[in-house]
This record gives structure tokens, C-alpha cells and sequence, in this order.
């Protein structure tokens, strides 16, 4: 992050506007401690190299700090770093945002003639980018009445944050309805190349945050449901009929399970935590013990779920458990 930060300064002396900016905008993380002093003045180095000089190596180093920090983190620095010197209009965030989209689908970057021309992936780090800025903020704005595509187009180049932001909110909250294919269909009936690419990205981008974010909800849930039953990955993937390397998967978010297996996974800790629950308070063994009302015939008559006995392990499943647990080795 160095050398963001003392590549930016070596450029800025050609420039007194963003000598300026850098000037007003540094203190506020210099005050910071340690890393986060460092990685905020860095993000601020690079949103001002690329409003001003936007090079091929600050894109470079914008992807560096993406594949550092994350997208979100790094859109959220952005706002922040920028809000704190910018105008009323948020003019310096709208010049971002707008060299971001012109160098991932912009005239140059469809005529091959852009500074990242022949580098896919700089170009997707540019659209990302851009998109995940116009994500950040405040979510309380109306979005804009769009029927037809002049209503687009004007919002397009109305050069106003809030009305991007707006839309933008609006279409990501509900990224199946075919609100945003709409709207891509209404740019591309108007001969808008560049903006039917953006469209294109942001839908790509927000379907695919979604899936992301489902995926992590899945994993927490999966997560949960495990060790409310003290049990380790590996016993309790036996009790589900699976290897403890898949289990992991879905724990990690690597792999989504099936609505099979989601459904089995919360019945069957449901199970193991009643029948635990009931064996503390009979004095007899829990789930894995071979006697007593909670023992391997099934979970105790109190469920709250009197359907869970469909799903509890299978006889043959309880026995390896038992035998499985290092306090019946």
C-alpha cells in the first residue's frame, strides 16, 4: 500500500487539482492507527489517480486492494475516503464511477484502443468496481419512474449519485423479478452500446451477489445447526449419511447442499439435542447411548416436531456414531 500512496505523490505534482485534494483529504486517516491509517490513505491515493490520470497501473493497483480487502470493502473505503472532500453533488464520486464504467465498456474499451485493452480481467475489475460504489450508501432514496427509454437514458446522464444509487438499490433488492431485464431491454432498443454492457454487468453482478449471499445464509444456518450439538464434523456427518470432507463443504459455503440435505441436517440436530436435552433430565445416555426413553429407538414423544423420527438416523447410523465417539473407544 506504500507504494500506492508514493506512486500517487509522484504523479500529483503535475497536477494542482488533485495535489489539492490529496492535501485536504489525507488527515482525517492519518489520525488512524496502524493498518487502517495505511489502507485508507492508499484507497484515497487510487480513487484520486484514476479520476485524474486513470492509468493502467491504477488500475493495477485498484485490482491489488480488491484482491487485498474485497470488493465491498474497498467501495465502502471509496465512499467514505471521498465523501469526506467532496461537493454537495458528490461530483468526485460521479467522475469515479464514470471513468470506472467508460474503462470496463466504454467507447475506447469496445474499439480495443483503452489503457487496459486486452486485459478481461482489469475490465471486470472496473465494472465491479463501479457497480459495487453505486451500491454503497444511503438505500432511502425514491427510485426514479423509469417506462420507457428516454426515462433510462436521462437517468443515465442525469450525473446525479442519489438517482444512480436509487435504481440501483431498487433493482439489487430484487434481482429475480426481471425489473433489471427490463430496463436492459428498454437501453438496448435506444442503441446505447455502452450502457446495455453496463447493464449487462450489473445484473451479472447483483444475481450473483445474491447467490453469494444466499449461499453464506445456507452455510451460517448449517454452521448453527452443528454445533448446537456439541458433536464434532465427524460424528455428526455420520449421522446424516455423509463424509465429514462434504460436510465441511457446506459448512465453508463451498458447496450448497441440497434441500434434502438442509432439511435433514436441521431435523437431525433437532433430534440430537432433544434427545440430549431428555437424557440429562432422566439421568440416562443421550443419542449416542444404547438405553433409556432418548436412546437409539428415536427422538423423545416431547418434539416439538413430531415428523422429526422420519428424518433421525438410521439404526445402523446411531450404532457406528456410538461406536465412533472417542468417550466409547
Amino acid at each position: 500500500m506504500w507504494g500506492i500512496i508514493s506512486s500517487f505523490e509522484a504523479d500529483v505534482a503535475s497536477s494542482p487539482d488533485a495535489r489539492a485534494l490529496w492535501d485536504r483529504g489525507q488527515p482525517p486517516w492519518v489520525a488512524l492507527e496502524g493498518r487502517a491509517a495505511l489502507l485508507h490513505r492508499a484507497v484515497l491515493a487510487n480513487c484520486l489517480a484514476l479520476i485524474h490520470f486513470a492509468s493502467a497501473d491504477d488500475v493495477r493497483r485498484l485490482d491489488e486492494l480488491i484482491g487485498a480487502e474485497g470488493a465491498p470493502t474497498v467501495a465502502r473505503i471509496q465512499e467514505r475516503v471521498l465523501a469526506r472532500i467532496d461537493d454537495p453533488e458528490r461530483s468526485l464520486t460521479v467522475r469515479l464511477v464514470g471513468r470506472l464504467g467508460r474503462l470496463a465498456w466504454g467507447s475506447r474499451a469496445r474499439a480495443g484502443t483503452s489503457v487496459i485493452s486486452g486485459s478481461p480481467e482489469l475490465e471486470k475489475t472496473c465494472a465491479e468496481a463501479a457497480l459495487r460504489l453505486l451500491l454503497v450508501g444511503a438505500r432511502d432514496e425514491v427510485p426514479p419512474t423509469i417506462r420507457s427509454a428516454a426515462d433510462l437514458g436521462a437517468v443515465i446522464d442525469s450525473q446525479d449519485l442519489r438517482a444512480w444509487r436509487a435504481w440501483a438499490a431498487a433493482s439489487a433488492a430484487a434481482p429475480w423479478t426481471g425489473r433489471v431485464e427490463e430496463h436492459l431491454a428498454l437501453i438496448q432498443s435506444g442503441g446505447r452500446a455502452g450502457e446495455t454492457a453496463g447493464l449487462q454487468a450489473f445484473v451479472g453482478l447483483v444475481q450473483r451477489v445474491t447467490r453469494e449471499d444466499e449461499r453464506r445464509t445456507v452455510a451460517d444456518q448449517i454452521r448453527a445447526s452443528v454445533t448446537s450439538t456439541g458433536l464434532s464434523q465427524r460424528e455428526f456427518a455420520a449421522l446424516i449419511g455423509t463424509s465429514p470432507s462434504r460436510l465441511s463443504t457446506y459448512l465453508t459455503g463451498a458447496v450448497a447442499p441440497s434441500a434434502m440435505m438442509a432439511l435433514r441436517i436441521e431435523r437431525v440436530a433437532r433430534w440430537v439435542v432433544a434427545s440430549s436435552t431428555a437424557a440429562s433430565a432422566e439421568g440416562t445416555a443421550g443419542p449416542a447411548g444404547s438405553s433409556g426413553p432418548a436412546g437409539p429407538a428415536g427422538p423423545p414423544s416431547r418434539s416439538r416436531h413430531p415428523s422429526d423420527h422420519e428424518f433421525a438416523p438410521s439404526a445402523r447410523a446411531r450404532r457406528r456414531h456410538a461406536r465412533t465417539r472417542p468417550d466409547r473407544a
